[in-house]
């Protein structure tokens, strides 16, 4: 089989390639890891995702273009977890004390990382925790939680996220 060119391909061999680029797409979406998911979900990727899996006879698919959005999208989230963690604030106050900031924040970041790879996500790690709190000292507590987490995110989602925790834990005190 000759190499496809676009430029010369007939109607029929142009459909029969996007049909098989598209194919691809499709298969490379629903072989995302729970990682990737998450960090489209984070990246707000749905409505790319769901526009790339539409089959279109008129259009050959990249199968490169989403993965370089998807690695793209992956390396944003996983920044951004970083540096709302709470191993991140520890680093940086640590590495400020050291005599070298910028290599002590690079192991700090290295060595979460490769933890973040190994270790399982936690799915929906965000979402609202349904418990009561007990006394109003534990309500000012969880609120004070909450402002801290808020002070550390740099993500517009987890701020609306975190600020849903903490109107929902202050209904319930």
């Amino acid at each position: 089989m000759r190499e496809f060119d676009a430029r010369t391909a007939t109607q029929a061999e142009f459909e029969a390639e996007a049909r098989r680029t598209h194919a691809e797409v499709v298969a490379r979406i629903d072989a995302m890891t729970e990682n990737e998911r998450q960090a489209a979900e984070w990246g707000n990727l749905d409505r790319y995702l769901r526009e790339v899996s539409t089959l279109r006879l008129n259009q050959i698919s990249s199968l490169a273009g989403l993965e370089e959005n998807l690695a793209t999208t992956v390396g944003h989230w996983k920044n951004d977890t970083w540096q709302s963690s709470d191993e991140y604030m520890a680093a940086f106050d640590e590495a400020r004390s050291s005599g070298d900031f910028e290599g002590h924040m690079a192991g700090a970041k290295a060595e979460y990382f490769k933890r973040f790879e190994t270790a399982k996500p936690e799915a929906g790690h965000l979402k609202a925790e349904a418990r009561l709190v007990a006394t109003p000292e534990e309500a000012r507590a969880a609120a004070e939680d909450k402002v801290n987490d808020l002070a550390r995110t740099r993500s517009k989602r987890k701020t609306r996220a975190i600020l849903g925790d903490l109107l929902e834990e202050l209904k319930v005190a």
